[in-house]
């Protein structure tokens, strides 16, 4: 070849090269190619929690004697570290406020209201949205039990002076009843009448007025609360569990169990109580029969809680004890570190409190993959919509692939639409379908093609 045909190639390889670079400097210049995405800055963890599992669990500063309830939006419960807790079902602190004593009561939920009571004597009346105060009532004594309500009055029981208050929904005092002696438990309605029970026995006062109807003397102080259901009062009195007619106090049936029992409660024609002995039993509603018994290893003194055919129960072993209602065979437990309160259930997750100080929450459907992110912002990391995911900036994948899920949740709302992931989010995730052994997922951070997790089922890896 001669000279002037490498001078050409030369020439012509050097253009390119030139207008190459040139197309460079002007994409980078109008920001087509721009500067590398930034990596987030965090700590994804995922598990994968099966049927009875704890899914998580909230530290307070106190143990928890207080049961919790909900608006089906929030979770509320007291702890003796002298707070009133609101969490998401996912466990998020929305909001706590502090007062002056243990939180040892059930709060009471009405409306955009909750009502509790501490042992600094107050009942408060707060926005179940915010905590905010709206208004408290100061009684003479630690309130140990939850209120009762009934058509726009508020039932409090003033345990060591024996007093019953009844309250507008707007904190102001209706009337107020000396009882004479102790009060055992929290006032119950039925057909406008409150029955409340004492150390010297069952007092029935008309709701509207507090004026004493009638009382019944009992041989044993009642140490907790009764039952009321179709007319029947079921009341626990020394070792024996007695039924007797609403209506007049007459003794219908009697069962002797040895030892004390505690809050019994009726669920379809069955009376179902726990004793001193930690043994949960289960009666025949209209005859008192026992049908089945199940030991625990402490004592059971708050009711069971009831899903279809089964029931929780918490005992003073530390152990909440999922059991048929129908013939008390054990289905399963979940150990927790003290004695716990009766469980709540809301959509398939059962939430309960004990004296380790921690709220759990277990699942009880199907298994669920939950990732959770303490870290920096992820913006627009996915799109939430009627439970169905569309994976945006941040990509989780099976062996390669996409996730594809039947129901997922962010801090349990399974619709919130295009969101970002914030430091103590949680993310649950059911797999449209089931992960096996050994499939690989890997999630990453998709503008930076930064990989924020990697794990085997079976094995975590990384």
């Amino acid at each position: 070849m001669d000279r002037k045909g490498i001078s050409e190639t030369t020439g012509a390889i050097m253009f390119i090269l030139g207008t190459v670079g040139l197309m460079l400097m002007i994409t980078y210049a109008l920001g087509v190619l721009g500067e590398p995405a930034p990596r987030v800055r965090g700590i994804l963890s995922l598990a994968l929690v099966n049927t009875g599992e704890n899914l998580w669990s909230f530290e307070t500063l106190g143990e928890i004697h207080s049961s919790p309830s909900t608006d089906g939006q929030r979770i509320y419960f007291g702890s003796n570290d002298g707070r009133v807790y609101a969490l998401t079902p996912s466990g998020n602190l929305i909001w706590s406020l502090k007062t002056r004593g243990p939180v040892v009561s059930s709060p009471l939920v009405l409306e955009n209201n909750i009502y509790v009571g501490s042992y600094d004597g107050k009942l408060y009346a707060l926005e179940s949205h915010t905590g905010r105060i709206k208004w408290s009532f100061q009684t003479e004594s630690p309130l140990l039990y939850p209120p009762s309500i009934q058509e726009n009055l508020i039932f409090l029981s003033s345990p060591q002076t024996g007093e019953i208050y009844a309250l507008s929904t707007e904190g102001d005092l209706v009337w107020k009843q000396s009882l004479g002696s102790p009060l055992s438990s929290s006032p119950l309605v039925w057909e406008n009448k409150l029955y409340i029970c004492t150390w010297e026995g069952i007092h029935i006062l008309l709701a509207k007025e507090g004026k004493i109807l009638w009382s019944l003397p009992t041989p044993f102080p009642p140490l907790t609360g009764l039952c009321l259901e179709n007319g029947r009062i079921y009341l626990p009195l020394g070792p024996y569990l007695f039924c007797l007619n609403a209506e007049n106090g007459e003794r219908l049936w009697y069962q002797y169990f040895g030892a004390t029992p505690y809050s019994p409660v009726v669920w379809k024609g069955k009376v179902y109580v726990g004793d001193e002995a930690g043994v949960l039993h289960c009666l025949d509603a209209g005859k008192g029969e026992e049908l089945w018994y199940y030991a625990t290893g402490g004592a059971i003194v708050h009711p069971p809680f009831f899903w279809g055919e089964e029931l929780y129960v918490g005992s003073r072993d530390g152990r909440i004890y999922g059991l048929s209602s129908e013939n008390g065979k054990l289905k399963g437990y979940f150990q927790t570190g003290g004695p716990v309160t009766s469980p709540l259930l809301l959509e398939n997750r059962l939430y309960l409190g004990s004296s380790d100080n921690r709220l759990y929450c277990l699942n009880l459907g199907e298994p669920v993959m939950v990732l959770r992110w303490r870290g920096e912002e992820i913006k627009d990391a996915l799109l939430l919509e009627n439970g169905r995911i569309e994976w945006k900036n941040l990509r989780l994948r099976v062996n390669g692939k996409k996730l594809q899920t039947a129901w997922a949740a962010l801090n349990g709302n399974p619709n919130p639409g295009l969101v970002s992931l914030r430091k103590g989010d949680s993310l649950e995730l059911l797999p449209l379908f089931p992960l096996r052994a050994g499939d690989k997922l890997t999630v990453a951070y998709a503008p930076a093609d930064q990989l924020l997790g990697f794990w085997r089922i079976g094995v975590r890896t990384s």
